[in-house]
């Protein structure tokens, strides 16, 4: 998106559609929005020029990181003990 009304408009698809399909709950969805706002307001102001372009490649990269943690911790959960088998 190229500034942050953009970005909200789309956020707000983006957690009608996880709420609905039951990946996320609203609150968090509702604090990582409040987050992103604070944080837009604060560092990029009125600013939807190179300051949004800065600031959305910082919340992507960020956002990037943490998910591969968490699917690395999916993953090392779901591997199975040496020695055990499934059932089927």
């Amino acid at each position: 998106p190229g500034s942050f009304l953009q970005w909200r408009a789309c956020w707000r698809v983006f957690k009608t559609a996880a709420i609905m399909l039951g990946a996320a709950r609203m609150g968090p969805l509702d604090a990582y929005q409040y987050k992103i706002e604070r944080l837009a307001q604060e560092y990029v102001g009125g600013s939807d020029g190179v300051l949004w372009g800065l600031f959305l490649t910082v919340e992507n990269r960020a956002r990037d990181r943490y998910a591969a943690t968490l699917r690395d911790k999916a993953e090392r959960g779901l591997q199975l003990p040496p020695g055990c088998k499934l059932p089927f």
